[in-house]
């Protein structure tokens, strides 16, 4: 589910793409996001070109991209 709009998106889809457990450090700044600055999430679906997230609340959510950094 996109956290900005709610849409729920389905995984056949061919824009999706497995990431194998992908680390992404989270660099954003939106207060509406359940995210921890600086802390470290994995990503195994990039979907619509958005990250499918756990996020602190232990939801999976897709995020922006931008919201985050490859390590």
């Amino acid at each position: 589910m996109c956290y900005g709009c709610g849409e729920r998106y389905s995984f056949d889809s061919d824009k999706n793409q497995y990431l194998n457990k992908r680390q992404l450090r989270y660099i954003g700044h939106n207060p509406l996001f359940p995210l921890t600055f600086g802390k470290i999430y994995e990503c195994d679906w990039m979907e619509h070109g958005m990250y499918w997230i756990r996020d602190d609340k232990d939801e999976e959510y897709l995020y922006p991209l931008y919201v985050f950094e490859i390590l």
